[in-house]
This record gives C-alpha cells, structure tokens and sequence, in this order.
C-alpha cells in the first residue's frame, strides 16, 4: 500500500474516532459508517486470538474447508469485494474512498455484471415525512422493527438501519446522477411507522427529470446500479470478470480471512491477497435448488433477477465458520413460466401475469390469501404461501401449479412479459428482468404462438385440458377432469354473485373463465430476492455462532441480508447501499496484516 494511502487511512480513522460509536450519521456533509469499536491493533501488527477449539478436535469448522494459505500470491489488493451488484459496487466506491486498493471479482462476463440491481426497479426506502420529505429515524425505526417480526434480536441494529437509510439519499446525490422522489410505499400499511415510508429513485447523470423531481423512466430499468457503476468506473478499482471467487483463504490460527481464491476465466485457479479483508456481496440462494430444499422447504423457486445467485458467498463463510441466519426469508409470488430451450440458469425467467384462477396438481383452488412473506398477489388474490404439502403423497402439490383461463384472457395481452420499454412519464414504473434483457425471445402480444408451440396447453373441454395436464410429468397423473370440472363451476358462480366461497376472499376481482377452447399454462413459484446467508452484525462483519466477528470478514446486500420475514419496495435497495458502504468504510479502516 503507498505512503500516499496510508496517508488517507490514517487521516480517514482520525475523523472516524470523533464520531459516535455505533451510529451513522451525516456531520458537515461527510457520511459516516457504523464503525467498528474495541483494540485491534498492537503496533504494527493486529491483535489476534485463535479460534476455539472443541476438546480433542481440530479448529471448529465446517465440513468444507477453508483454502490453505499459499506461498505465493497471483494479485494483491487491500480490499477484494465478491460481486458486481448495488452492494458491491457500493462497497467498492466506499473502501476505495477511504484510501484502500480495491479489487472487485465478477463471476458472470462484461456482458452479464450487475446481478439482481442491475434489473430492479431503481427505487430505494428513505424514513421521512412523504410531504415534506424530512427525515423521520423515530419512524423508520418503529416500522423496520416492525416488518423484522422478531427475526433480528439486536434492537440496536434497527436504529443504525434507520439513519442509514437517510445518510444513503446524501450518498447518492454526492455520487453524482439524478436522484428524485419516487412514488412507492410500504406494502404492509398497517406497520408502525408505515406513514414515513418513501422512496426515491437515481438515474444516469443526463437523464431527464420531470417536474416532480423524479427521474423519468429511471424505475425499472436498474438505473440505481448504472449509477454506481459510473461511480466505479470513474474510480481507480479493478473488476475481474469471468472470475468467480470460490473460497476464501483464512489463516488456521487466528482465523483471519487474508484473501480470496479464484477461477480466472473459470479455470486458472488464483490466490488473491487481501491485505485488510474480503466483502462479500455475491447474492442470495436464488438459483440454488438443493438450498432451497433445505431451507426454503421447497424448490425450485425461479428468480427474476440474476441467475448468478447461486450460493456462492453461503458456502464459503460456512466454510471458515459463520452463522446463517435468514435462511427462510424468500420474497415470492406467483409465477413464472420456464420457456422451452432456455436455460433458466443462464437466462432466469420473467414474472407471468394471467386472468384466471390458478390451481393445484389435482386441480383444487388453493391458498387462503395470506402468504408466508405477506399477501403478495397473483391469479385473483390467490397467493402463494404453503405451496400445500401434502403429507399424504409427500409431494408439494402447487408446484408446479396451473393457471386455467379463456379466450378472452387470452387476447388480453402477453401473459408473460419479454419487453421492457423504459416509461416516458415521472412515476411510471417500467418491467424488466434477466429474461428480458438477456434472452432475446419476444412473447406474442396474444399468446397465440406459445398456444401453437405448445407451451400453453388447449383444449375444447375442461375434461381433455385436465388429461392434458395429467400428461405432463410435472403434474405425475394427479388432475382429474371431474375435479377440474367441479372447480371451475363452483368458481365462475363465484364470479357471477361476486363473492369468492372457494377461498373466503374478495370476490371483486374474479372474472367468469368459459370456453371453448380452455388454455392451461405451467406455473412455478418465484422470487425477486431472498435474504438467506452468513448472519452479521451492524458494522457488516459476518459472525460466527458464538456471535463473535469473522476477522476481516464482511457482507453486503441480500446475502444475509437484516430482512427476516417482510420487505417493501426499496427496502433491499436501500440495504445494499447502506451495508455496502458500512461494509467497505469499515474493511477500509483495517491495519493490513501484512
């Protein structure tokens, strides 16, 4: 590290000293993290203890270990952050900004960087009066303690997350790019502190803004993440793609991370030093159905968002011996459809939106509209909250699930959306996902080529469409056509007396489905983002299960995310700036161990 940096470490830790411990807070314009407290460091060497150890065992650790520390070192940087998205992009901007040599490791190429942000809907959550748009910490606090639902036993944790949320709108306007009001809210108004839910948007320096203040067509098509990474770009920090981290290298006495092993160009194996530690902010557990299987309950569970999310971050603090905490957090709704020869893993699926009713493998209306994450919607106000188990054929019988509509559903336009076209008014959010902007494949504006291919069954009776979906191996012969039949009976008089006795809901929203012909379209559960991963503490250092800090290890983003059953809107955005910055200001402030 040069004379010139360290420099700028130790005036950077003289200003952090005078700072509150523990909070974040703006002070004469200049952000301050959450700063780490407690001696660390004994001259020019950090104070270290070894890891405890269980009585005639080795160093406690799991199965999967850890990389041995090499000899020789392919690169070296002060900082390796682990992902190109909102989070690690912010954590790059912040650790650099503190004076430290950043390196970020993408596993995706050039082409595909970004994760989940790069294809969110922009906005981020800020606590404040949505007249006068003054910060409110009093009420962000009461409705993130709120939403958390007992799921974060540090109340403190909620205070910092507050103040943080407001230091991230001055964040973004000092990085440059439009940032405006949004129009979003929270999705549980009853919360405590709901009533100061806002959030804001940012876009590209140059990018038009209404008369509102917002940035126009800037919600829904990841102009936050383009933001920061304009921010990244004009920075000297170095961005190896094709470089997917694959575990992290932890001394076996004191259990410090001290870098970063790697696939360059996914296969030449790289030893990456990290003289003042590692942040990862990799995503989620998305795309990883055994994951899922296990914590979840249930999978597969498709995203919308990057594919990349596999687990990667997960696996390797498991591996030198973090706590997992959040691991059930799933955001979901109903539903997405898998296009025939696409890869789902390469390309992720976009969200299906039908006028219907949806049903289970034999052909049940299901759910009772009260979701496991909230009452998120889809097919008529059928959610999807247990996926129904069924412990009598031990198999989850809405997944797959079936959406059942008619001809006039039909032409109502693209059930499943492949087009995104940025919105030309303030406030008008956009669509997009992975699907959408990496697929190439175009939905037909009335569904009728994918009813040609196939890929939506038809039928002229509601008997052969349920011996359709018998057919399908996903649905392992359990539709009957007299179970369907009597379904969608007692639903279309649902529909006429506008009361929904099926499911004990409001029945406003339900629309007759009569043919012939009868479409049926194959619907798995999905999810934006999870918050599944290591468990960390308010400075973002990942913990171990006695709750004590992972030398030199931090996360950001969703992977671990303080989210534990509920989220709106703009919360996770909000997260990956906040821990982002938390995270690289903090690993910034570490003495090097060499």
């Amino acid at each position: 590290m040069s004379n010139e940096i360290r420099n700028k470490k130790l005036s950077r830790r003289q200003f952090i000293g005078t700072a509150a411990a523990g909070a974040a807070v703006i002070s004469a314009g200049t952000l301050v993290a959450p700063r780490l407290t407690g001696a660390r460091v004994t001259g020019t060497t950090v104070a270290r203890s070894p890891l405890p150890r269980a009585s005639g065992s080795p160093a406690l650790r799991n199965a999967a270990q850890p990389t041995q520390v090499p000899t020789n070192w392919a690169k070296t940087a002060d900082v390796v952050v682990v992902g190109t998205g909102l989070a690690g992009l912010a954590a790059a901007v912040a650790a650099n900004d503190a004076g430290a040599m950043v390196t970020i490791l993408e596993k995706m190429p050039q082409t595909l960087e970004g994760g989940s942000s790069k294809v969110s809907g922009s906005q981020f959550y800020v606590p404040c009066d949505t007249g006068t748009l003054t910060p409110d910490i009093s009420q962000g606090v009461a409705y993130l303690q709120a939403v958390a639902a007992g799921s974060v036993e540090d109340a403190t944790i909620f205070t910092a997350q507050a103040q943080g949320f407001v230091d991230n709108l001055a964040w973004a306007k000092a990085l440059g790019g439009n940032v405006g009001t949004s129009t979003g809210g929270s999705s549980f108004a009853s919360a405590p502190g709901s009533a100061a839910y806002h959030t804001f948007a940012i876009a590209l320096p140059g990018t038009p803004v209404g008369s509102n203040g917002y940035p126009v067509g800037s919600n829904g098509d990841g102009g936050i993440w383009k933001a920061f990474r304009a921010a990244v770009a004009s920075r000297p920090i170095t961005v190896l793609y094709s470089t997917p981290a694959t575990s992290l290298i932890q001394d076996p006495t004191t259990g410090e991370i001290l870098g970063v092993q790697a696939l360059a160009n996914q296969s030449e194996v790289l030893n990456i030093k990290a003289n003042m530690g590692v942040v990862l902010a990799c995503g989620s557990i998305e795309m990883n159905a055994a994951m899922q299987k296990q914590y979840y309950g249930f999978a597969p569970v498709y995203t919308t968002g990057c594919p990349g999310n596999t687990g990667d971050g997960v696996r390797m603090a498991q591996a030198v011996g973090a706590d997992l905490w959040h691991m059930n957090a799933i955001f979901p709704s109903l539903g997405a459809f898998v296009v025939p020869g696409t890869d789902p893993t390469v390309y992720g699926v976009a969200p299906v939106s039908v006028k219907g009713f949806a049903v289970n493998k034999m052909g049940n209306r299901f759910n009772q509209g009260t979701a496991i994450n909230g009452p998120v919607g889809g097919f008529a106000n059928e959610t999807n909250a247990s996926f129904c188990f069924d412990a009598t054929t031990l198999d989850w019988d809405a997944i797959p699930c079936w959406a059942i509509f008619d001809d006039t559903a039909r032409k109502k336009g693209p059930i499943m959306s492949t087009t995104y076209t940025p919105s030309s008014a303030p406030g008008v959010t956009g669509t997009s996902s992975w699907f959408v902007d990496y697929s190439g494949y175009k939905w037909s504006s009335d569904n009728s080529a994918e009813v040609a291919s196939g890929w939506i069954l038809s039928a002229n009776s509601i008997t052969a469409l349920a011996a359709a979906i018998a057919a399908d191996p996903d649905n392992g012969g359990k539709m009957t056509g007299a179970q369907l039949q009597a379904t969608l009976t007692a639903y279309n008089t649902d529909a006429a007396n506008g009361v929904d006795t099926q499911l004990l809901t409001s029945g406003a929203t339900l629309a007759a489905v009569n043919g012939p012909p009868f479409y049926a379209m194959k619907i798995w559960p999905t999810s934006t983002n999870a918050a599944a991963g290591p468990r960390r503490n308010i400075q973002c250092q990942v913990m171990d299960p006695s709750k004590n800090p992972i030398p030199r290890l931090y996360s950001a983003g969703e992977m671990g995310a303080f989210w534990g059953w509920e989220s709106s809107g703009g919360t996770h955005l909000a997260e990956c700036m906040f821990t982002g910055r938390v995270a690289g200001s903090n690993v910034a402030n570490e003495n090097p161990w060499s």
